[in-house]
């Protein structure tokens, strides 16, 4: 996540917990008052339903920034693939070709991120254990990788196959399984 992104991310965090705490206060402030039994000079302030509702919408809206800005502080990374850095020397010498590589690998990291968010069960193990692989595994491998009988590795990637998100070509009694990068 670029610093700017990560900026945003945290303002964004940030503007969710002060709306929360607004919320809060404003239950608590916006009271209603009536007058008691007996005497008219006695008030009685009580809170309606509606600020318990606005207290607890706010309490969730303040939780729930409190996760999103600690998610946006540590880079956001379950569930993706490390990149490795290079050098900054390096990424503008060779007339941006290692630079341009770089903006790649990120492009497909990123959408192997959201793939991996987007699969479940056994397709969400499978690719995840080829992205670990460095995104080309052969068939064989992935049984022992995953602990799946070859039936059900089989199965799996032909569902990976149909979603159009693996390649599988012969390599002499077994497959070869590579992420399609392609897309």
């Amino acid at each position: 996540m670029t610093s700017e992104r990560r900026n945003l991310s945290i303002l964004l965090g940030a503007m969710i917990i002060v709306a929360g705490i607004a919320l809060v206060v404003m239950s608590v402030v916006l009271t209603k008052e009536t007058g008691g039994r007996g005497s008219e000079s006695e008030i009685l302030i009580y809170y309606g339903l509606e600020n318990v509702i606005m207290a607890i919408f706010g309490g969730m809206l303040i939780s729930g920034g409190g996760s999103y800005l600690a998610l946006s502080r540590s880079g956001g990374s379950r569930g993706r693939v490390p990149i490795p850095e290079i050098a900054s020397g390096d990424a503008n010498s060779n007339d941006g070709k290692v630079s341009a590589s770089l903006m790649e690998r990120e492009e497909r990291n990123e959408r192997s991120g959201l793939v991996l968010r987007l699969l479940e069960g056994d397709e969400r193990v499978m690719y995840r254990t080829i992205l670990e692989e460095g995104g080309e595994v052969l068939q064989k491998d992935l049984m022992e990788k995953t602990k799946m009988s070859n039936a059900k590795v089989t199965r799996v990637l032909d569902r990976l196959e149909d979603k159009e998100l693996i390649v599988r070509e012969r390599h002499g009694m077994t497959n070869r399984v590579r992420i399609d990068g392609s897309k």
